[in-house]
């Protein structure tokens, strides 16, 4: 069946419509930008390894009051170095001061390659989400494909309904007009082929909307293409009836990738509360106004440089409360990893369930399927006999509608039938990760 408006179109196979959805679906590259993040990441937290170093240089202006004393620092620390003034002056002075800071952690027992552990675990937690995005994505692509060529192939079946309804009514009239048969039987014909037309507008109606939903996620404009139809039934029949689950299920390693992040952070916790040790150094230049015998000088001498000093130190710290913290943090993390393995558990085995259901459905819809035919083949006999037994004045309208009902359900329930063995299939191919071997059933 083809869409109205169509002129020139593409065929385009199921395995392209695949390609271009992974192509230009939007949550692909959601997902995509994700993964991109989380590798960036990677590079940030190995950048926590450099040393930092920190250049800063003042020019200076103000009084220079000093008095003996301890405090803590309110903050930004307001500082006036110098002997003691006997008393409070108003006068001012200039000061320059050049330093430069270097701070580098060298050792804290696997902290830093346990904070990297953290951001990889990251990183394949959102490529295995991607994976599953791809997944979900190809699931939905195949089941929007399989309701194209359902409704495709159900309107076939209407149009050949239509064609042998508008052969019985054409009979009809001849009969009628001859007076050989009732108007009442003229009626009964006219109702079935008028019933026939309207299941294959509600049809078209249906394929409109699954060729549409197909088009936009596969980022095709409509009118400008059609599907390949091609689907070998013969391979429906021969479908083993038997599978194992993968342990790399695409559906399965956003949560094992979920708990190796948990196990990271726990490694992570434990490094945070050892020591650290770090290497210190600065240089720096001073210049002030104020002379050796504390008097205020010239402003323009505090804009230069009179000493230079330099300092080394190595660092260690340990902060003991911190144990009690990290410990907490560390009691709520194993319930986040309790959690994540809860979840793989879980979803195994809903997984493993869809496939043995699905076997065991696989072999009763096969044993259906070839019955089906010859059900078929009887039923058009059957109304092959009664036209012409109608014909010839030996079969009532009744006798006839009801082959002609009889034909048109059968092969209804023959597609129905191979679009459930068909999607049981590909229930079966998402649940063992096997998209190949149900594709293969669109190959001639």
């Amino acid at each position: 069946m083809s869409i109205k408006g169509q002129s020139s179109t593409d065929v385009i196979t199921l395995p392209q419509l695949l390609s271009k959805a992974r192509a230009s679906y939007p949550a692909m590259a959601i997902q995509s930008a994700r993964t991109q993040a989380s590798q960036a990441y990677i590079k940030q937290v190995k950048a926590n390894q450099l040393p930092t170093l920190r250049l800063q240089e003042e020019l200076t202006l103000g009084t220079a009051n000093s008095r003996q004393g301890s405090y803590f620092s309110p903050g930004v620390n307001v500082s006036t170095s110098g002997r003691n003034q006997t008393e409070a002056t108003g006068e001012v002075a200039t000061g320059n001061i050049a330093v430069a800071f270097a701070e580098w952690k060298i050792f804290n027992f696997g902290g830093f390659q346990a904070e990297q552990n953290v951001a990889k675990a990251e990183w394949q937690g959102a490529v295995a989400s991607l994976q599953k995005e791809e997944f979900l994505l190809q699931k939905t692509v195949i089941e929007a494909y399989l309701n194209l060529l359902k409704y495709q192939r159900l309107a076939l079946i209407e149009q050949q309904n239509m064609t042998r309804a508008q052969k019985i009514s054409q009979v009809i009239e001849n009969l009628v007009r001859t007076g050989l048969k009732p108007s009442l039987d003229s009626s009964l014909a006219i109702a079935e082929l008028t019933k026939a037309n309207l299941n294959f507008l509600r049809l078209q109606e249906q394929y409109q909307q699954s060729y549409l939903y197909l088009s936009m996620l596969c980022g095709l404009t409509p009118n400008t293409w059609q599907a390949d139809t091609t689907l070998n039934t013969s391979r429906l029949q021969n479908i083993s009836t038997t599978g194992v689950l993968p342990a790399d299920h695409p559906s399965l390693l956003p949560y094992q990738r979920n708990i190796d992040l948990q196990l990271a952070r726990n490694t992570f916790l434990q490094k945070e509360i050892m020591p650290k040790f770090s290497l210190l150094g600065a240089v720096w230049m001073r210049g002030s106004s104020i002379t050796t015998e504390s008097t205020f000088g010239p402003l323009a001498n505090g804009l230069g440089f009179q000493r230079q000093n330099f300092l080394l130190g190595a660092v260690a710290s340990f902060d003991l409360i911190d144990i009690e913290r990290m410990h907490r943090k560390r009691s709520v993390q194993q319930y986040h990893l309790e959690q994540a393995r809860q979840e793989l558990t879980l979803s195994r085995m809903q997984l493993e369930n869809e496939l043995m259901t699905t076997d065991a459905s696989l072999t009763a819809l096969q044993g259906q399927l070839n019955q089906i035919p010859r059900l078929i083949r009887a039923g058009q006999d059957v109304y092959n006999q009664r036209l012409n037994l109608y014909n010839n004045g030996l079969e009532t309208i009744i006798g006839l509608t009801s082959s002609l009902q009889m034909v048109y359900q059968t092969e209804k329930e023959y597609e129905e039938l191979r679009d459930r063995t068909t999607r049981q299939v590909l229930r079966k191919a998402l649940a063992t990760n096997d998209i190949d071997s149900f594709l293969r059933l669109f190959q001639p």
